[in-house]
């Protein structure tokens, strides 16, 4: 997983609570009902990729960077203000680093499994 793919959670939430307030409030479309599957297995798989981060720095950071909701008109918050809420003296850079090490780390085992399974089928 990315981390831009990670960061698309709450425009997947966002455009799945629409459809599904709209559905509530009219017909449903089967192009409509199609999105929302495919929106809630994004989310899904975000969601178990996140809660299945063992490091905790990395989980929290990834939370509080991609996944809480954020209120209406604020901003996302960026990677300085992440570090300040972990607190324990991590700063910007170094909770960056770590989250970056770490996806990349998952994504070339993630590539290790699909090429060793392709390799078999």
């Amino acid at each position: 997983m990315t981390l831009d793919e990670l960061k698309n959670y709450r425009l997947y939430c966002s455009e799945f609570n629409e459809l599904s307030h709209k559905l509530k409030n009219s017909t449903s479309e089967e192009s409509e009902l199609y999105r929302m599957k495919k929106l809630s297995e994004k989310i899904e798989a975000i969601e178990w990729y996140v809660e299945s981060i063992e490091d905790y720095k990395v989980y929290r950071a990834i939370k509080m960077y991609c996944i809480e909701p954020i209120g209406e008109g604020e901003k996302a918050p960026d990677w300085e203000e992440v570090a300040c809420r972990i607190g324990n003296g991590c700063t910007e850079s170094a909770i960056r680093k770590a989250v970056s090490r770490y996806l990349k780390k998952f994504e070339k085992i993630s590539q290790n499994v699909t090429n060793v399974t392709h390799g078999f089928f």
